[in-house]
């Protein structure tokens, strides 16, 4: 093996010691609101509730027209507190409203209801969704 040969072998390594430290120098950094996108996308958060969680989908029979998006308007009807959000996440609902006569009413009725993720999520997964949620109730769009 040449010299130059040596010199490009070690460039080699070098640079690909580099990438190795700055990806995970990087992973470290991005945050928790985007962690929670991120958990969102994946687990299929989207599909209901609408590009990155803004404008849910249709959902018509049951007289909101709509499945919340995760940031203002009926999102805050449905879930005032971030146990709540929580509540939604893992059990498809939350007790305040399922535990009343006409909560039962209209969550038995909806077309399409929200699946409840209890076993299926970490807890640090959820507490990134409920990061993200409280994000965009904080800057809606």
């Amino acid at each position: 093996m040449g010299r130059t040969q040596r010199a490009l072998a070690v460039v080699a390594i070098l640079l690909a010691l580099a990438a190795v430290a700055v990806r995970w120098w990087r992973r470290p950094q991005i945050g928790r609101v985007q962690r929670g996108w991120t958990v969102a996308s994946r687990k299929g958060c989207f599909t209901c509730h609408g590009p990155g969680g803004i404008r849910g989908m249709a959902d018509p029979g049951h007289g909101l027209d709509e499945i919340p998006p995760f940031a203002g308007g009926l999102i805050t009807m449905y879930a005032r507190s971030e146990g709540e959000i929580r509540e939604w996440i893992l059990d498809g609902g939350a007790r305040r409203i399922s535990g009343t006569k006409a909560g039962k009413f209209f969550l038995e009725r909806q077309p399409i209801k929200m699946p409840a993720y209890r076993g299926h999520l970490k807890s640090e997964e959820v507490d990134r969704l409920v990061d993200y949620i409280n994000w965009l109730r904080q800057h809606p769009y």
